[in-house]
């Protein structure tokens, strides 16, 4: 989903906030090939612990159905799946 705002099915949008980012997935009308979708987190030319600290949350119709806290700080990555669904 690198540099898009929206896939060609218009089942995943992209929104940059100031202080987060949102994902808006509609799972109930992805193509029936697609298994999984992996979250991961890039920092472009620098390892990932220049982000510190992030927070996951998956909604479900507003309803929280996991959450995760990652503290990225002395991190060597440059990226990280934090889950599949």
């Amino acid at each position: 989903f690198y540099g898009q705002t929206i896939n060609n099915d218009k089942t995943i949008f992209y929104t940059q906030f100031s202080d987060r980012t949102e994902f808006d997935i509609d799972i109930k009308n992805f193509d029936n090939s697609v298994k999984k979708v992996a979250f991961s987190v890039t920092k472009d030319n620098l390892p990932i612990d220049n982000i510190g600290n992030l927070r996951l949350v998956l909604l479900d119709n507003s309803e929280s159905i996991y959450e995760a806290e990652y503290n990225l700080n002395n991190r060597s990555e440059k990226a990280l799946i934090l889950c599949a669904i």
